[in-house]
């Protein structure tokens, strides 16, 4: 959760991009697919604007 959340502050995904599939996501970070999909849904709840397009998600920039 905080590195993805790191990544978005630091402008790692820009306005728009495509986040890395939750797979990808949890092979990169070591934890499990499920992790992930919890860590979006807390930086939703948090106010970050995520959207699910086909179970990709994008970054809007939308930051609280």
């Amino acid at each position: 959760y905080e590195q993805v959340k790191n990544d978005i502050i630091k402008g790692r995904y820009k306005k728009g991009t495509k986040l890395p599939s939750k797979r990808v996501m949890a092979e990169a970070n070591g934890v499990s697919v499920i992790t992930i999909s919890h860590a979006y849904e807390l930086l939703i709840e948090e106010g970050y604007d995520l959207h699910s397009n086909q179970n990709r998600f994008f970054d809007h920039c939308m930051h609280p």
